[in-house]
This record gives structure tokens, sequence and C-alpha cells, in this order.
């Protein structure tokens, strides 16, 4: 599975300099992703200010919340079904 899929970029993954920085977690297995996630990873792919990680079990969640704390993102969204939201 897909532990993390990042877009990429020249940037050394902080938010520093850029005009907005965005760090986007995915569940890959939520029901509205499976056809909307490719559509997504294209986007993330063409947008360097966006870090996009994946999670393939709600256990690596706090792995990927250490991960994006790196970051330093301005925003973090969440891209999944409620269960992503509340783990």
């Amino acid at each position: 599975g897909r532990h993390a899929q990042l877009s990429p970029g020249p940037h050394n993954w902080t938010c520093r300099g850029l005009m907005a920085c965005v760090a986007l977690l995915s569940n890959p297995h939520s029901t509205g992703n499976r056809a909307l996630l490719p559509g997504i990873r294209d986007y993330c792919a063409r947008h360097p200010d966006v870090f996009h990680y994946e999670v393939e079990e709600i256990g690596q969640i706090p792995d990927a919340m250490r991960t994006i704390a790196r970051v330093s993102p301005r925003v973090i969204v969440i891209n999944g079904g409620d269960g992503s939201v509340q783990a």
C-alpha cells in the first residue's frame, strides 16, 4: 500500500516562503475517495505547495500527523470519512 504520497517540488517540505502551504491527509479507502483520489493525486503532483500524505489504515494516522507537523503547514485538510476525522 501507499504510506505517503508526496507531491514533487523544489521545496524541502517547509512552508516558509510559499504563498500557501497545505497538508492533505487522505484515506484512500474512504468511499468518496475511491473515485476521486486519482484526480487529487494528480492535483497534488502539480502543486508543490501541497504536502499529500495517504494512510492505508487508522493506525498510521499518528505517524502521519508527526510527519505533517514537521512540514509546519498553515492548513491541514483531512480527506476521508467520519472515521478518518474521529481518529
